[in-house]
């Protein structure tokens, strides 16, 4: 029968439509584990806000509030008081 066509897939078709999806799965993996070392960087980030925060508290005994210490700290240094905050002792 000549003029009869085979069904199915050729090794090749298969193959092409696997690579395919091989990489849709790779990138998606991929951005996946992206947006963990960005949670993680935020939470290294959140510590050490933290930990910055208690410093200034041990030596100064409060908090900075944002009149004294929070407003100045987020200016620019050339209009602060420079050596006010000696740091830890």
């Amino acid at each position: 029968m000549p003029g009869r066509r085979k069904q199915g897939f050729t090794l090749i078709e298969i193959l092409v439509v696997v690579a395919i999806i091989a990489t849709l799965a790779s990138v998606v993996v991929l951005t996946l584990g992206e947006d963990d070392e960005a949670r993680g960087k935020g939470e290294v980030g959140h510590q050490h806000l933290r930990d910055s925060l208690e410093a200034f508290r041990l030596d100064v005994r409060r908090y900075p509030t944002r009149k004294r210490g929070w407003a100045r700290s987020c200016r620019s240094r050339s209009r602060t008081t420079a050596g006010t905050w000696r740091g830890p002792t």
